[in-house]
């Protein structure tokens, strides 16, 4: 898992936004992360939470290696078979995640929510991303 501070109308908050990175059976990489279909005000919703599984090192928005913060990661899959299945299980709950039915907030459900739901139903025990506040997580 990744993370990195939220820029919100020039500003960078003390916020952040969480996002996965893995790899398949091929050793090929993968960034699962989400974000709203609208533009983001501090008191209405943004539209709607979307998901998104990208193929390679960059995902969605800034979700790359360069701007974000290492934060947790399971032992490499060739030594642990619980690893492949948590990465199969992050990639299998990004692509069942029901586009277009979840309101996207600020505060969450957001991406962080996102998140947070798709390592507890890959059986990933990572708590809340550090330094700063995560809003959604758990929601």
């Amino acid at each position: 898992m990744y993370y990195r501070p939220i820029s919100y109308i020039g500003f960078v908050l003390d916020v952040n936004h969480a996002w996965w990175y893995t790899t398949d059976a091929y050793s090929d990489p993968w960034v699962m992360d989400a974000f709203p279909s609208g533009s983001c005000k501090l008191d209405t919703s943004c539209g709607y939470l979307l998901a998104y599984e990208t193929y390679g090192t960059a995902g969605q928005g800034n979700d790359t290696f360069a701007n974000g913060t290492f934060y947790w990661s399971y032992p490499a899959k060739g030594t642990n078979v619980s690893a492949c299945k948590m990465s199969y299980k992050l990639q299998a709950f990004t692509q069942a995640w029901p586009q277009y039915t979840t309101a996207y907030y600020i505060l969450g459900p957001n991406s962080n929510t996102f998140a947070s739901r798709a390592a507890a139903f890959a059986g990933i025990p990572v708590p809340t991303p550090p330094a700063g506040l995560a809003p959604g997580w758990g929601q």
